[in-house]
């Protein structure tokens, strides 16, 4: 590296741009006699370069002698100034004692460690606007559809569309929502009247950042909860709001009106059905299949999915003989039991609607099918049918040590005779027959 077999001049555009290789060796250069180690290097002309590679450059000697030469650029992209400039920048640098190609190396490492921290922090953020509240509410009914919680899962994700998704906070990082947030939240529904609806969208939230939170360590949950990265849940200290008790139950004037009313129409039938069986959940007995009932036996299999269980309780109802007439003769779906031409979700829904149609028309204090369930189990009390018995006819709580462990006994007996009853019972209010003494005398049979 010898600058000394190259000539010297005051460099201007003009010679810059028109100098060409010159000599024997691979390039060759002209040097600046203004600014001490500024250059402009021409390569040898080639093939894939005819003209050669112009560039200026930067040379000279380390305060150990060692020589150096440093590239600054393209004429066509640095302009003669800012390449002086450049020059002059690297030989104060080197009077200083410190190597440019150093400090060089030192500002692109610091540039790359700036890149990438602005490009994590870029992905960080995307991610974070991917992970929002209501990314982690659906997130949470994906789990429980995949834990075979389907009716748990539609009406979570009801309430969450509802009064979740509408609000500013719907899509802030979930891991960012304070408790006050969710307060808020809450806040909104109750003052809206919908006390009920508040509690129970409180409970889901709850659930929603523990199933998150539990997540890393839940081999059982679904993986796309654990990216929400929950350490906490700001639902929990949000206190829990008692739901109010209903207590409507139908006279005997409203429910005499109430069958009278029924008709041959497939959801009537189910209605009348559900009425003769004891009050069954309306969702349990729209999801009855098929093979869900035994002719020979008169015996209708439902499934109780309510509370933390993975996999839905086995009830067995022992049919009395009205409930039989109605299920041979209704006609079958390819699946489940009522052919009405809809999911059994939608068939619920359908049968709530028909019984507020019917208690429009017959007025009064309003009812639905939870009330009609109530009334049910309310008339068979009166009829002298066991707290036992009932619970049983009814998917009532059996969690106890004695239920849970040791009562194997299936009580098929004393619900069909129950219901027997019941049928007898309905058949005297709707054709105003006075309660016959048989009846009441069941109290001894399955008390």
């Amino acid at each position: 590296m010898n600058p000394l077999n190259s000539t010297k001049t005051n460099l201007t555009i003009g010679k810059v741009s028109s100098y060409q290789y010159q000599g024997k060796g691979s390039q060759s250069f002209l040097w600046d006699s203004k600014v001490s180690g500024l250059g402009v290097r021409v390569t040898k002309p080639s093939k894939l370069n005819p003209v050669g590679d112009k560039k200026y450059v930067f040379q000279s000697r380390l305060k150990n002698k060692e020589s150096i030469r440093l590239l600054i650029g393209n004429p066509n992209a640095v302009t003669l100034e800012d390449a002086r400039a450049k020059a002059i920048l690297y030989q104060n640098q080197i009077n200083d004692g410190r190597d440019p190609r150093e400090i060089i190396s030192q500002a692109i490492a610091s540039d790359m460690a700036s890149k990438q921290a602005r490009a994590k922090a870029k992905q960080e953020k995307e991610l974070q606007g991917r992970l929002t509240l209501k990314a982690l509410c659906e997130a949470y009914c994906e789990d429980l559809k995949a834990r075979g919680k389907i009716k748990s899962a539609t009406d979570t994700f009801s309430a969450f569309r509802c009064h979740v998704f509408t609000t500013p906070f719907a899509n802030l990082p979930a891991r960012e929502i304070k408790s006050e947030n969710i307060a808020q939240i809450i806040r909104q529904v109750l003052e809206s009247g919908k006390e009920r609806t508040a509690g129970i969208l409180r409970n889901y939230l709850v659930g929603a950042y523990n199933s998150a939170r539990k997540a890393p360590y839940n081999p059982k949950a679904l993986s796309t909860l654990i990216p929400f990265e929950i350490t906490s849940n700001p639902a929990e200290v949000i206190p829990t709001i008692p739901v109010r008790r209903g207590d409507r139950v139908l006279n005997k004037a409203e429910l005499k009106k109430y069958l009278s009313l029924l008709g041959d129409s497939p959801i009537d039938q189910f209605l009348r059905l559900n009425l003769y069986i004891g009050g069954q959940r309306i969702e349990q007995l729209a999801r009855t299949k098929l093979t869900d009932y035994q002719s020979e036996t008169g015996i209708l299999r439902l499934i109780d999915p309510k509370g933390r269980r993975s996999v839905g309780k086995e009830r067995f109802v022992p049919l009395a003989s009205k409930a039989i007439e109605i299920i041979e003769g209704i006609p079958k779906g390819k699946d489940l039991l009522f052919a009405v031409n809809c999911t059994s979700d939608t068939l619920a829904r359908r049968a709530g609607t028909r019984v507020s149609e019917i208690n429009r028309e017959i007025g009064g204090v309003s009812f639905n099918c939870k009330d009609i369930r109530r009334t049910c189990e309310t008339k068979l009390a009166e009829m002298g049918i066991s707290k036992q018995v009932r619970a049983k006819l009814l998917s009532h709580g059996d969690s106890g040590v004695q239920d849970a462990h040791y009562d194997r006994y299936d009580y098929h007996d004393e619900m069909r005779k129950a219901l027997t009853a019941w049928e007898i019972r309905l058949d005297e209010i709707l054709h105003d027959k006075p309660a016959k003494s048989n009846v009441t005398s069941l109290k001894k049979i399955v008390a």
